[in-house]
């Protein structure tokens, strides 16, 4: 039971007015009678406004004040002494209940703010609050707030904007917490740290707090020149220390280890900063300097860590392990098997196609930067990406030896993205690397067909000489060779085709369809390069199914002229038993679909016993 008391009249000589709240209020002084209320509770806080004024400038019976005063102690689970200089209660005069009411509710937020932030600076913080002193002070500009012992002290100056400066408090809470943890931790090891200890450590030599901390914290020592200033830049001390207490977070918990493996990974940055741009003044290497020492450290750690780490982790690594320009850091780490493994990740995950969503889907653009196909088969991507471990691979013999043989291994598909990702970057070793790829290989055929699909008359120079060793030294190839002449020479190429390659034969014919229709539409092109002795309509009637997978759709527009011209040309050369069989074909399919009946009448009637004839004796211009 606490007993509250409510003076009725003051006396002259009081000078301080208390009133013990969140159930308690007390007005310190002499008072001639009193009147007595009780309330039931455990814990107060109190408010006392000192000079005590002439009368109450609040009343200490609303609601809103009530129930702030109750939620502020219920928080803090002991009492809590609030001293306002009555200066500072005057600035307000009538409205000071309201500044009395915002102040307690925000001093209640922030510090369940700081509860959610940071459970351990809360606990430490408010086991020893015990006093908010709120004072004016001519001798400051703005507010200030320092925290000592059980005391927080607010200073503010003439004419306030608030009770309260809650960022300046809150700044006094960091200070308060980090002051402590300096005197506990400046003489320790991290292999010395109690595991209760583990997270209060790891902030303390971790924050750079308010910009003067990490400083002080670490001060450098005096440089002679930019070498020595880089040197002996603490950071490579903390660095280092950091990373022997990682073992010891692994054991305390899955939260704090996840803290300071992002922490560690943030730094990778700080070194590639470095090496971008003071490369020139780094201090030698091998050298026993706080930088190298925590080089040295931190690199060793990512070699181990980062083929463990999470798509956050190795999305946050992935700029610095391959920088758009300037020198490489940590070369110990296998930049390449990194690489691999995102790629390993993309077709497992079923070979996604573009997306924004998430850090695994991230690392996969920089990596492999799936695309879509259009109805040509061209990458299209709504989004600028680029493979910088790809590029990287590129530019060393040894990698792309390494990833020629890693790609002969894998869904040929990655082999396609990978050098459709090339498109808009350096053609410069697309060559070599298909050069590299083994011909008996899914691979081999997926990158002619890149070479196709991608880059249509821009071929990468080399390309032509790379197919013609191909049609040469790999003859089970040339339909696939032959792919890549179609979607990619003019028709000029193939009157001479014959002449300095051979000419085309019915199984070559027949392995350029097995590409489809993109394939088909060519056809009339490289007519003239086609044996004479070999049948042009059977491969066709082989592939129909494939080349004209429903003539009644608009889409079958480009197939239904090639086999037109097909018809022209056969008429031409007198090809009957051709034309016989095309349209033997032809009806079963008619008559097995009957939707496609009208879409194939033209055909039909052309490439009947008297379809030349009648072709010739009406000069017929119908298309299908």
């Amino acid at each position: 039971m606490i007993k509250v008391y409510f003076i009725k009249r003051l006396c002259r000589r009081a000078n301080r007015l208390s009133l013990a709240t969140s159930f308690a209020f007390v007005l310190i002084g002499c008072a001639a009678r009193q009147s007595q209320i009780s309330v039931e509770n455990s814990v107060s806080v109190e408010i006392r406004i000192a000079p005590a004024p002439d009368e109450l400038p609040f009343n200490p019976r609303g609601e809103r004040l009530l129930a702030a005063r109750r939620q502020l102690s219920l928080l803090l689970g002991h009492g809590l002494e609030f001293d306002i200089d009555a200066a500072l209660a005057a600035e307000w005069k009538s409205d000071f209940e309201h500044q009395l009411i915002e102040s307690i509710e925000g001093l209640l937020r922030l510090l369940t703010e700081l509860r959610e932030r940071d459970a351990g600076e809360f606990s430490r913080t408010v086991q020893v609050l015990a006093r908010v002193e709120c004072r004016y002070s001519v001798l400051v500009e703005d507010a200030k707030a320092t925290f000592t012992r059980d005391t927080l002290l607010i200073e503010q100056p003439a004419h306030p904007q608030r009770l309260i400066d809650y960022g300046e408090v809150l700044n006094a809470f960091h200070e308060r917490d980090v002051n402590q943890a300096e005197a506990r931790f400046v003489a320790m090891q991290p292999e010395g740290v109690a595991p209760s200890d583990l997270e209060a450590y790891f902030r303390w030599i971790s924050s750079d707090g308010f910009g003067y901390r990490w400083d002080k914290r670490h001060p450098a020592a005096r440089a002679r020149n930019e070498t020595e200033k880089i040197a002996n830049d603490r950071r490579g001390d903390v660095i280092s220390s950091i990373v022997r207490l990682y073992p010891k977070t692994e054991v305390k918990g899955i939260a704090l280890s996840t803290e300071v493996r992002e922490w560690l990974i943030g730094q990778l940055s700080w070194l590639s900063q470095l090496y971008r741009v003071s490369e020139q003044d780094l201090p030698p290497l091998g050298s026993n300097t706080p930088m190298r020492r925590g080089e040295r450290a931190l690199c060793g750690w990512l070699e181990r860590e980062l083929p463990r780490g999470n798509p956050k982790e190795r999305l946050k690594a992935l700029d610095s392990i391959f920088p758009a320009d300037g020198p490489l850091v940590c070369p110990n780490i296998d930049r390449f098997a990194f690489g691999l493994r995102e790629a390993d990740a993309w077709l497992k995950a079923g070979k996604p196609a573009e997306r924004d969503e998430g850090g695994e889907q991230k690392l996969m653009d920089g990596v492999v930067c799936p695309s879509l196909r259009d109805a040509t088969r061209k990458p299209v991507r709504h989004s600028g990406c680029r493979s910088t471990w790809l590029r990287y691979s590129l530019n060393d013999d040894g990698l792309r030896k390494r990833l020629a043989s890693a790609l002969d291994t894998r869904d040929p598909e990655l082999t396609e993205q990978l050098l459709a990702s090339l498109e808009y970057d350096s053609k410069a070793n697309v060559v070599y690397l298909v050069h590299l790829l083994n011909p008996h290989k899914p691979a081999f055929k997926a990158a002619l067909t890149a070479l196709a699909d991608v880059w249509g008359s821009n071929l990468p120079k080399g390309s032509m000489d790379l197919l013609a060793d191909i049609w040469r030294t790999e003859p089970q190839l040339r339909g696939d060779v032959l792919y890549v002449f179609a979607r990619t020479q003019g028709n000029s190429f193939w009157g001479k085709f014959a002449a300095e390659f051979g000419p085309i034969g019915e199984t070559d014919l027949a392995r350029l369809l097995d590409q489809g229709e993109l394939a088909f539409v060519h056809l009339l092109d490289l007519w003239p390069a086609i044996d004479r002795g070999v049948s042009r309509v059977q491969p066709i009637v082989n592939h129909l199914a494939v080349l004209l997978p429903d003539a009644s759709q608009p889409s079958a527009g480009p197939a239904l002229r090639v086999l037109a011209g097909v018809v022209q040309r056969l008429c031409g050369g007198r090809s009957r038993a051709e034309l016989a069989s095309l349209h033997a074909a032809l009806a079963a399919r008619a008559a097995d679909r009957a939707s496609e009946r009208t879409a194939l009448a033209v055909l039909l009637r052309d490439t009947a016993a008297t379809g030349c004839a009648e072709r010739k004796k009406e000069n017929s211009t119908d298309e299908p």
